[in-house]
């Protein structure tokens, strides 16, 4: 997993805690408001009903922020991808990015490899045959031009 990777999965796993607790916190206020409306009603003490309808307000605008920004880190992992720019230039270094793969196994490989590190698989679609000359497609045992054995 390279660096993008890594840095996407852990700005969506980050804006799902920030949302979770952001409606923890709006369902925190309209508890705290609609309590203090019903003191209001019984006409109880006149500060802890203040008290409980500004914390209640206070509660909600930071849970409507905190929704607010948890959806703005959800959109924002979710579509970040690299394909110019410094960050992908350090994935070029770091060798994550642009790098060849192997057609059957799908691992990474260098550039100037000819078989798959993993599977063992040529990795040059054509090969010369070294009877007749001819391009025939790697992973065949006879040439398909003269009909004679490659050995490998």
């Amino acid at each position: 997993m390279n660096i993008i990777q890594k840095g996407k999965r852990q700005l969506i796993i980050l804006s799902i805690i920030i949302l979770i607790l952001s409606i923890g916190f709006i369902a925190g206020a309209v508890v705290l408001i609609v309590s203090g409306a019903m003191d209001i009603a019984a006409s109880k003490d006149v500060l802890k009903i203040v008290l409980k309808m500004v914390f209640g307000v206070i509660l909600f605008f930071v849970g409507a922020v905190g929704l607010a920004l948890g959806i703005i880190m959800l959109w924002t992992g979710g579509s970040i991808k690299a394909k110019f720019g410094n960050i992908a230039e350090l994935n070029t270094l770091n060798g994550t990015v642009n790098m060849k793969k192997c057609p059957k196994c799908g691992s990474q490989i260098a550039e100037n490899d000819d078989f798959c590190g993993v599977c063992g698989k040529h990795l040059e679609e054509n090969i010369k045959c070294p009877h007749c000359g001819k391009q025939t497609e790697s992973g065949k045992k006879y040439c398909v031009h003269c009909g004679k054995k490659i050995e490998k």
